[in-house]
């Protein structure tokens, strides 16, 4: 029989996490960072995602972009049957689901799509895959807009090459589920290593990242690490690739780059600006960084934006914060020193955002064109830091909180059984912020008309811990005690984070 999978592992399920770099607002604050005109956050836009997995993101895009299109494929049939649940059960009617290999979903009768993005693919398909990937956005996305490609590259995972391999095989010749085969190889990795062998012993990275495997969840390093077709990929080589597509790399997702003097010495960004060919300077700027992984923006036609327009576009974004501010700390780490996010523009910033999501106009009242770019350095930071997100304008905000509440009920009801839908549906941002189990089972509580929300989350959480006991886990049940101590700053640290994105 043909095996469908093609090597991917198909038989122990992937994570159902979020990752906001699938977003339009992130995606549009992102080029505007780098000077790139963005594609409207207002109207019909036609949004494709490849290679879904549990459809959560996009399902989260239909949600908070009611008058979007949005496609999406993933070959696994029990993962895009997941991303048709979550859409039935939320009841977002403006997303179509298929489980069609990228060959099979290009032959559908598909619109020109503004936005198409894919996260976790590029790296784990074949090559001649990749080349349906290429051809199919050549032949499916409109003028001017975006496509975002994250993949694995090198230099950074040279070093580690070689342990991934062996790993990977180990795993083809034992025996069992894949969970076994998977804890059987680092089990033999671990006796290589222990019988002094000279390619871990000469090689610290390799040595630390068995050591960091044995720590990860399963579910995810049998897809990152045990798939048959792993290939970390030079950016040289990627954006050869695009260009076969017109695209033209226009800025990184992983803003914290775009703040040059934090991540490299004045004399590598010396040589790197001196380099005229984009894509050989972004591969030599990976190997200043020693980069493993990568989460590129292309762009079909990129405008470089005039600074007026810029700064006008910019002015009009709106931003909220994702942390309490008084749980914010001193600083940003970066390679090249920490970023002070405790005095200056940074704070500024977070002080003002404190009371509820602003655009940075309402923050940044200065004509001062100095002070802007500070301004504007610090939200890049503090976005890149994650505790703040870009989001969209206030006008839909109703709109969007009715079809973003539907969902959010759907992923508290999720939470009395599990951990899966980790985050919740912001409305304010288009996106989605991460809500730990125990604030989602409080809010769960509250939605059902338990006055003692505490007592409820508890409930929950003995009676599984009790039933791991019986299993013969190791179980601690949590304290009544501490559950309401954690419900007091939950009503005190978290309920207004949630408050100002529109989630309760």
């Amino acid at each position: 029989m043909e095996d469908w999978t093609e090597g991917y592992i198909a038989d122990v399920d992937y994570s159902q996490g979020y990752y906001r770099e699938l977003t339009p607002s992130f995606l549009s604050f992102a080029l505007l960072s780098a000077g790139i005109r963005p594609p409207s956050l207002t109207g019909k836009l036609r949004y494709c995602e490849l290679g879904a997995g549990h459809g959560f993101a996009c399902n989260v895009v239909a949600a908070t972009h009611p008058e979007a299109e949005v496609w999406t494929t993933d070959f696994n049939p029990a993962f895009a049957a997941t991303a048709r649940r979550i859409a039935d059960a939320a009841g977002i009617p403006n997303i179509r689901v298929f489980d069609s290999s990228f060959e099979e979903f290009a032959a559908l009768d598909l619109p020109p799509f503004d936005m198409i993005v894919l996260h976790g693919i590029y790296s784990w398909v074949m090559a001649e895959h990749r080349k349906s990937i290429v051809d199919f956005i050549r032949d499916r996305l409109a003028f001017g807009v975006v496509v975002y490609l994250s993949y694995n590259c090198l230099p950074g995972w040279s070093p580690i090459q070689p342990l991934r391999r062996l790993l990977s095989e180990m795993a083809q010749r034992a025996t069992g589920s894949t969970e076994e085969r998977i804890e059987k190889a680092l089990d033999e990795a671990d006796e290589l290593a222990a019988l002094g062998a000279a390619y871990l012993q000469a090689n610290e990275a390799a040595r630390a990242q068995l050591g960091k495997i044995r720590g990860m969840s399963r579910s995810y390093i049998a897809h990152e690490y045990f798939n048959r077709i792993w290939t970390p990929l030079y950016h040289l080589d990627v954006a050869r690739q695009m260009h076969q597509a017109k695209l033209t790399f226009a800025a990184s997702a992983e803003l914290q780059h775009h703040v040059e003097r934090l991540c490299l010495t004045p004399e590598q960004a010396a040589k790197i600006a001196g380099i005229d060919d984009p894509p050989f300077r972004e591969t030599v700027r990976d190997l200043m960084l020693n980069q493993q992984f990568r989460k590129d923006i292309f762009v079909r036609g990129p405008e470089r934006l005039l600074a007026s327009e810029r700064r006008e576009l910019l002015m009009k974004t709106r931003f909220a914060l994702v942390w309490p501010r008084n749980q914010v700390e001193l600083g940003a780490a970066y390679t090249q020193g920490v970023y002070p996010l405790d005095s200056g523009p940074a704070a500024e910033l977070l002080d003002a955002l404190a009371s509820g999501p602003k655009t940075l106009a309402e923050m940044a009242a200065s004509n001062d064109p100095v002070e802007f770019e500070r301004k504007v350095e610090a939200m890049v930071v503090l976005v890149g830091t994650g505790r703040v997100e870009p989001g969209l304008p206030a006008a839909a905000d109703a709109e969007r909180a009715d079809r973003a509440r539907r969902f959010n009920d759907v992923i508290l009801e999720r939470a009395r059984h599990g951990d899966q839908l980790q985050s919740m549906v912001s409305p304010v941002l288009g996106g989605a912020i991460k809500v730990e189990r125990l604030h989602r089972l409080f809010l769960l509580g509250e939605a059902l008309g338990h006055k003692d929300f505490a007592s409820f989350a508890y409930a929950i959480m003995r009676e599984e811990l009790e039933a791991e006991k019986r299993q013969g886990k190791q179980a601690r049940p949590p304290s009544p005690l501490g559950i309401m101590m954690l419900a007091q700053r939950f009503d005190g640290d978290i309920r207004p984070i949630l408050v100002q994105h529109g989630i309760v």
